[in-house]
């Protein structure tokens, strides 16, 4: 039997940053939103109902076209949406320059991509049961 899928903190985060930008009134739906960033409205529904995990091509086109703040997404620390003017930096301990020799950053990039690689898997696993399953009821 397949693992269920439990969608991952950063795609919530996602969808409340996304909820921002609607509230703002800086996206009016989201087939606009998706419009904007060339993205398939039924992949960001199954964002929306937990059903998949955000792709990092979706992370960084709302960084750019939306300044939703990759802090937050990643961290869950300051403002949804960044002002044009500052970018918004963790509390880490330490000064801001070894911001960039901390691991942390790293670390949680690299679950992002562990979460959608296990998500990959998952998905081809059942696309080989269901291959299967189809050979099985074909005549």
């Amino acid at each position: 039997m397949a693992k269920q899928f439990e969608q991952h903190i950063v795609s919530k985060r996602f969808m409340e940053v996304f909820d921002e930008l609607v509230e703002r009134g800086s996206v009016a739906s989201m087939k606009e939103f998706c419009q904007r960033v060339e993205h398939l409205p039924q992949s960001l529904s199954y964002i929306r109902t937990g059903k998949r995990d955000i792709s990092i091509d979706l992370l960084i086109k709302i960084f750019e076209e939306f300044k939703g703040n990759p802090i937050y997404i990643l961290f869950g620390q300051g403002p949804k949406v960044a002002d044009d003017k500052q970018l918004y930096l963790p509390k880490f301990k330490g000064e801001v320059g070894e911001l960039k020799n901390d691991n942390r950053v790293i670390e949680k990039l690299e679950q992002l991509v562990d979460a959608k690689n296990e998500f990959i898997q998952s998905l081809k696993s059942e696309n080989a049961r269901l291959s299967e399953e189809l050979k099985r009821l074909r005549p």
